[in-house]
């Protein structure tokens, strides 16, 4: 059986934060098809843009809600 990792990653107004832990994910040598990265967004007021340039790098599966 093959295992599955789903990184939860919570914030609220810290964008440059946000963009440094995911870009740090985003480089691991791990198996991208391993993975999902889920963003829980409290309310921030981070750019939609920012948060699409985020998921075009992913090259696993990427959720963001807000």
């Amino acid at each position: 059986m093959s295992k599955f990792v789903s990184i939860v990653v919570p914030t609220c107004n810290r964008p440059e934060m946000l963009k440094e832990c995911l870009e740090s994910y985003l480089t691991k040598a791990i198996l991208k098809d391993k993975y999902e990265i889920i963003v829980v967004d409290s309310s921030s007021e981070i750019d939609s843009k920012t948060i699409e340039v985020l998921k075009n790098k992913s090259p696993s599966r990427f959720v963001y809600l807000h």
